[in-house]
């Protein structure tokens, strides 16, 4: 077992890392007690505070989801469906009980800072959303990621019908690298070896090792390519 980075006197956003507190049981993964900005303390897994998922103790959130609904409604948007997409794809990007969120945000999904401003994801979106509605009308108008394993952001995202959608996805299934957790169970997908390391963090050639079969093992998980036979298992690091 390698040695723990040791996060203490770093801040993420809002929070300043205070102390160690221990292992989340069912992932393994590192916890940090960290206090807000506010006052309040929380715990926070590392693998959260790495990739900005988690910046404050739940204050920032409450603070900007009213920034953003005081903005939608000074636009005129606050009842428009476009309103309401950004809403939802914010929600399961970010929020562990909303439907879905296991699918998104609990593999990793983000939205990208520029669009967690309400008016930018309109400015960027809104003139494509209401070609695709002209075309296809609003129930065939779906925000779609072009790789379903990257996050929502300009370069990734575009309108589109269910079925181009649900084909979008069967495709990049049959491409996908999956990582499985031996000890979990836990798994993790991607298109690509690059991104599928940088979402558990681990180097890439690693992966790369393990399915050119030139290593039968590494940091604990096991990788396949979707659909595939060959899985190389890898051991605890």
């Amino acid at each position: 077992m390698g040695k723990r980075e040791d996060l203490t006197g770093q801040r993420f956003g809002q929070l300043l890392v205070i102390d160690y507190a221990g292992l989340d049981t069912s992932r393994k993964r590192a916890l940090w007690k960290c206090r807000c900005d506010c006052g309040n303390e929380v715990v926070v897994r590392k693998d959260s505070l790495k990739r900005g998922a988690t910046k404050s103790c739940g204050c920032l959130n409450r603070i900007i989801q009213q920034q953003f609904k005081e903005k939608a409604t000074t636009h005129g948007l606050s009842s428009h469906r476009l309103y309401r997409i950004w809403l939802h794809m914010k929600n399961r990007c970010e929020n562990p009980k909303e439907a879905g969120y296991e699918l998104y945000g609990g593999r990793g999904i983000t939205v990208c800072e520029r669009w967690l401003d309400f008016e930018n994801f309109a400015k960027d979106m809104l003139p494509s959303y209401e070609k695709h509605v002209a075309l296809y009308g609003e129930k065939r108008t779906t925000i779609d990621r072009i790789d379903p394993d990257g996050d929502y952001e300009p370069s990734n995202c575009r309108w589109a019908t269910p079925q181009v959608q649900a084909n979008n996805t069967r495709k990049h299934k049959q491409q996908r690298i999956v990582a499985i957790n031996l000890k979990t169970n836990e798994k993790f997908y991607g298109t690509s070896q690059t991104m599928l390391a940088r979402r558990i963090g681990i180097p890439p050639y690693h992966i790369s090792a393990v399915l050119k079969g030139q290593r039968k093992s590494c940091y604990g998980y096991t990788f396949r390519y979707q659909g595939g036979d060959t899985i190389a298992s890898k051991r605890s690091g």
